[in-house]
């Protein structure tokens, strides 16, 4: 994903349904996320960083940046082991929501960047905090956030990065499983345009395979 295309995609996921884009629980999509649960999650990461790095003898230290910040999920935990917490982030839409979601206003900030140079000064944190966020850019984008997080993180101090290490992708079902008989249960007898809707319908597998637990079924049907 370009640095253009990278920026403009977190922006509108910032303005449509900023909570679900950071956690995508398939539930918890449309604005269904509980603000405060939410942020509970981030506590949740927070203490398993720094039992890891206490594990190791290190700390992340007084000043801590939180890179791809999101709407400050982490920043606002980290407040909570630091003296100060600074969430960045290249979506002005996230950084927005994230100032209104400020639980420490007097010790954490927000800020939006460029894509390319950080706007902070060479070693202005003890630590830096980065966690699912480098894979959604290309290999030349993520090398230079890399550097910059290397810049802006004093020598000696602490850089945490999370990215995904593999695709988890079941082995496709056989043709001869992808039979089903679908009943629809309910769905709404008008729809307008852009209007969102639940359908609930039951799926009967007719083939003469198993659908194993765990592997993704796909409901899907020709409109």
């Amino acid at each position: 994903m370009s640095l253009r295309h990278l920026k403009s995609t977190w922006e509108n996921l910032g303005r449509v349904d900023p909570l679900w884009a950071v956690l995508s629980d398939p539930a918890m999509r449309n604005g269904r996320w509980d603000v405060t649960e939410f942020m509970a999650t981030g506590r949740h990461q927070v203490e398993w960083i720094t039992t890891l790095a206490a594990d190791a003898g290190l700390s992340l230290g007084d000043r801590v940046l939180d890179f791809g910040c999101g709407v400050g999920r982490l920043t606002n935990a980290l407040a909570e082991h630091a003296t100060e917490a600074v969430g960045v982030d290249i979506a002005d839409s996230m950084v927005e929501r994230a100032r209104e979601l400020n639980q420490y206003p007097g010790r954490v900030s927000f800020t939006g960047y460029d894509g390319r140079r950080l706007p902070f000064d060479d070693g202005a944190f003890d630590g830096a905090v980065s966690l699912i966020v480098l894979q959604h850019a290309r290999p030349p984008v993520q090398l230079a956030a890399l550097l910059e997080l290397q810049r802006v993180v004093r020598v000696g101090g602490v850089l945490v990065l999370q990215i995904p290490s593999h695709a988890r992708l079941a082995p496709a079902l056989e043709p001869s499983a992808m039979r089903a008989e679908i009943t629809i249960r309910h769905a709404p007898d008008t729809l307008a345009a852009g209007e969102p809707a639940t359908v609930r319908a039951t799926v009967t597998n007719v083939s003469e395979h198993t659908w194993e637990v765990g592997r993704m079924i796909k409901l899907g049907n020709h409109w």
